[in-house]
């Protein structure tokens, strides 16, 4: 999904964080159709099961009966995930778009956190941690897939 939105109502960047899950757990199980090795395997298995958690939470998030401001992005804050740019990716572009992909949601979720109040911008906070989490774990799997050391 591609959204290029400056300002977005609450409901509508919910309802946008659910298809993001959603679509991220999908590329996670496709992924793993990609990798052999055991571990790598489980680790893209647990992705995907978190991220139907986080589409599930945000999925059922009740807001606080109050007003909501209107969340406002910068013209160059994209609301969109990077897609993948050819035809016949490799593991090594489909790993590095799953990286980017959770640093353009933990980004967007950080962002709005600091837009909202209360419970939303505690869950939204929560999940900017998880998507950080996601992003360490899979450059430190495409590390040792490609057989790379950290620095």
């Amino acid at each position: 999904m591609n959204t290029n939105k400056n300002f977005l109502k609450v409901e509508e960047l919910i309802e946008l964080a659910v298809e993001f899950e959603q679509e991220s757990a999908d590329y996670y199980r496709d992924l793993q159709k990609w990798v052999e090795d055991t571990d790598s395997h489980a680790l893209l298995k647990t992705l995907e099961k978190q991220e139907i958690e986080h589409r599930d939470t945000l999925k059922n998030f009740e807001l606080e009966d109050r007003a909501y401001p209107l969340l406002q992005y910068g013209p160059s804050f994209s609301i969109s995930l990077p897609e993948i740019e050819s035809e016949n990716p490799g593991l090594r572009e489909l790993l590095d778009v799953a990286i980017e992909r959770e640093i353009v949601s933990r980004k967007i979720y950080h962002n709005t956190a600091g837009q909202v109040f209360g419970n939303l911008a505690e869950l939204l906070e929560d999940l900017a941690g998880f998507e950080r989490e996601h992003e360490v774990k899979l450059k430190d799997m495409r590390d040792y897939l490609m057989g790379e050391e950290r620095s």
